[in-house]
């Protein structure tokens, strides 16, 4: 199974970089776990004006080690997003398990 985590950032944070050190962190863990099935981040295609929607998909198995990552960014779980107007930054398409 894969737990869907929803991460928000204000433009205020996307502008200062965490954005781009969220997309480090979780292609440093995937480099560390060999990128597991099921483990991907996504962004939305655009800025909104005011915030950055990213969703990021966690193995079960690999939630306890990602624990650390997911409070440092505010990650809330929530259901299986609408991916259609998002874009895979981490993770292999060929190993993610399609909603």
């Amino acid at each position: 199974m894969v737990q869907w985590y929803r991460i928000v950032l204000s433009r205020a944070a996307v502008l200062s970089g965490k954005h781009a050190k969220l997309q480090d962190d979780v292609a440093s863990l995937c480099s560390i776990l060999q990128t597991p099935p099921g483990m991907a981040l996504f962004a939305a295609n655009h800025l909104d004006s005011q915030i950055e929607r990213c969703y990021l998909a966690v193995p079960d198995e690999e939630e306890g080690f990602l624990r650390k990552l997911l409070q440092t960014y505010g990650a809330e779980p929530c259901a299986v997003p609408d991916l259609s107007d998002y874009v895979l930054l981490v993770g292999k398409p060929d190993s993610f398990i399609s909603p």
